[in-house]
C-alpha cells in the first residue's frame, strides 16, 4: 500500500480521501502516441505507455494538459476522428476502445484482431475507422481492418499469407476513398518491407512496395503529401523512402534507421517530419534532403510527430519523456508537460537540512530534482539505463551526497 499512496499523493489523484492534496509535478511521462484534432489543432490528446493507459487531453496546444479517462492495458495506438473531437479510438495488444466523450470513459468494440498498432479515422465520418495489425492466431499474418459502425462489427482484409505484422494506416486527405497500410511480411530468412494501396475505402488493396529494399525490413510509419497525393513518404527500420507517382514506384531518400513517424504539412507543403528511436529529423524541400532537428529534445522513441495544419511553423511530437512543440519548424524544440500528472513514481526523498529539496524518479523516465518544494524541476542524469531509482538516502554531514537504490542493487 506505501507505493499507491506515494503515486496517489504526488500525482494528484482526485479523490475524497486526498481532496486536500495538489499536484506539484515532475509533468510529464512515458508517452506512446499522440492523436491532434482536425478541426482545429490546439485540441489534442496523448496517453501514458502504462496499463492502464492514461489518457490526457490539451486543449491550447499543448501548454497545458488535464488527465481525462484511461484505457485497459498498455495501448499502442491512438486517433481522434478529423470531424469530432470528442470521438477516440485507442489499440491495445488484442482490443481496440471507443471514446465518444473526449476520452473521459471507453468500451470495447468488437476488434476481432490482435496488436492494432496504428488506427485512422475518416475525415468523412467518425464511425468509420481503420486499423493494422495482425491475426489472433497463428499464421500471424499482416491483416487490416475496416469499421463503418464505429467499431461494432469489422471486416477483416489479409494483405498477405505469409508471417507478418501491419504497423501503419493512413488516408489520402484529398481523397478519403484512397488508404495505404505498411508494415512487413517475413518468408525465411527475409523480412520484406511492404505497403499496400487501396481505393475504394479499404475493401480491397494492391501491394505497391515497387522499389522498397528489404533492407528497411519493416514499414513503420506513413504519410501522404497534404498538396499532392502522388507523393508519399515510408519511414522504415531502415531508411526514409518516397514516391511521386502514388505509390507505383519508391526510391530512399535517407538512410536513418527506426523510423516510427513520419508526418507532412499542409501549411508548408515542403515541410516533413520524421521520428525515430532517438531523433527528429526535417526536410524543407518535400523530402529530397533531410537533416537533424532535435535541438531541446530529451529521451528517445518518436513514435507521434504532427505537423500544426495552419501555422507555418509549429509542429508537436512525444516521447518517453513526454510532450514537445516546436514553433519555428523544428529548429528549436520545448517541453510543454504542464498537469500531465501521469508518470508512474517510484521513490522520493528529502534531505534533512533542505526540507524544500525533493528528489524524485519517474519509472522509465529520469530522476528529477526541485529545491522550491515542486515549483520548478529539474531533469537529472540518471546514473541507470532504465532511470528506475526506487529509494534514495543522503549523508547526514554532507546532504548534497545522495544515495540511489536501484532494482539490480
Amino acid at each position: 500500500m506505501q507505493k499507491i499512496l506515494i503515486i496517489a499523493l504526488t500525482m494528484g489523484i482526485a479523490t475524497t480521501v486526498f481532496a486536500g492534496w495538489e499536484s506539484i509535478g515532475p509533468y510529464g511521462g512515458y508517452l506512446y502516441k499522440l492523436a491532434v484534432y482536425g478541426g482545429n489543432n490546439d485540441i489534442m490528446y496523448t496517453m501514458s505507455y502504462s496499463n492502464p493507459a492514461r489518457v490526457v487531453k490539451s486543449t491550447d496546444g499543448g501548454v497545458n494538459w488535464t488527465p481525462v479517462g484511461s484505457v485497459p492495458y498498455y495501448a499502442y495506438s491512438l486517433a481522434v476522428a478529423p470531424t469530432n473531437s470528442n470521438y477516440l479510438y485507442a489499440g491495445t495488444y488484442n482490443m481496440i476502445y471507443r471514446s465518444t466523450n473526449s476520452g473521459v470513459t471507453w468500451s470495447s468494440t468488437g476488434f476481432p484482431g490482435s496488436y492494432p498498432y496504428d488506427i485512422a479515422v475518416s475525415p468523412s465520418s467518425p464511425n468509420t475507422v481503420y486499423a493494422v495489425g495482425r491475426l489472433p492466431s497463428s499464421p500471424y499474418s499482416l491483416q487490416f481492418y475496416r469499421s463503418t459502425n464505429g467499431g461494432s462489427s469489422w471486416t477483416a482484409v489479409t494483405l498477405t499469407g505469409n508471417q507478418g505484422l501491419g504497423y501503419s494506416v493512413v488516408i489520402d486527405p484529398s481523397n478519403s476513398s484512397t488508404v495505404y497500410a505498411g508494415g512487413y511480411y517475413y518468408v525465411s530468412p527475409t523480412y520484406y518491407p511492404c505497403v499496400f494501396k487501396s481505393t475504394n475505402g479499404g475493401v480491397s488493396f494492391t501491394d505497391i512496395s515497387t522499389g522498397i529494399l528489404s533492407t528497411a525490413r519493416y514499414v513503420y510509419s506513413l504519410a501522404v503529401h497534404q498538396t499532392d497525393p502522388n507523393t508519399l513518404f515510408a519511414g522504415c527500420y531502415s531508411g526514409i523512402y518516397r514516391s511521386t507517382n502514388g505509390g507505383t514506384s519508391w526510391s530512399q531518400v535517407a538512410s536513418y534507421t527506426y523510423l516510427y513517424s513520419m508526418a507532412t504539412s499542409a501549411a508548408n507543403p515542403n515541410l516533413v517530419y520524421a521520428g525515430s528511436s532517438s531523433y527528429i529529423y526535417r526536410s524543407t524541400n518535400t523530402g529530397t534532403n533531410w537533416s537533424t532537428s532535435s535541438s531541446g529534445l530529451s529521451g528517445n522513441y518518436y513514435r507521434s510527430v504532427h505537423a500544426h495544419s495552419s501555422s507555418t511553423g509549429t509542429a508537436f511530437t512525444v516521447n518517453n519523456t513526454g510532450f514537445f512543440k516546436t514553433t519555428n519548424t523544428g529548429s528549436l524544440w520545448s517541453a510543454s508537460n504542464k498537469g500531465m500528472a501521469i508518470g508512474s513514481i517510484d521513490g522520493f526523498a528529502s534531505p534533512r537540512q533542505y526540507p524544500a529539496t525533493l528528489y524524485t524518479s519517474y519509472e522509465e523516465v529520469a530522476v528529477f530534482k526541485t529545491s522550491n518544494n515542486g515549483t520548478d524541476w529539474t531533469t537529472l542524469n540518471t546514473p541507470v539505463g532504465c532511470g528506475n531509482i526506487c529509494a534514495f538516502a543522503f549523508n547526514n554531514s554532507t546532504p548534497n551526497t545522495v544515495y540511489a537504490l536501484e532494482g539490480t542493487g
